[in-house]
């Protein structure tokens, strides 16, 4: 599975998709350009929501989606997706996020 995460993460930044990983504890973090337009409006610094949805699949893998309010409702600001619950998955994939939106934040200053 890394392995093909690696080769698609190219053709995922051509389509301007952020994605980023970390192998052990397993964790990968996707902003789409969706996500990167809602983490624009002021909204997205002062509330989030985190919801997790767990054992999406046969290897336990857990997706976190990060969602902020604007005036249509809910829209989402990133996506997680860690192998399992545990303090130190979660502690990865909201490193990676955190990381990935610093990156985005300077894209969008400069």
């Amino acid at each position: 599975m890394i392995s093909k995460l690696k080769k698609k993460i190219a053709i995922y930044e051509e389509a301007s998709i952020s994605v980023t990983f970390e192998e052990n504890p397993f964790a990968v973090c996707i902003i789409t350009p969706l996500m990167k337009r809602a983490n624009e409006s002021p909204s997205s610094a002062n509330l989030v929501f985190v919801d997790s949805t767990s054992t999406c699949d046969g290897e336990n893998h857990t997706i976190t989606f990060f969602l902020t309010l604007c005036h249509a409702g809910a829209v989402p600001i990133g996506i997680v997706i860690t192998k399992g619950q545990t303090e130190q998955a979660y502690i990865s994939g909201f490193t990676l996020l955190k990381g990935l939106l610093a990156l985005e934040f300077k894209a969008w200053n400069s």
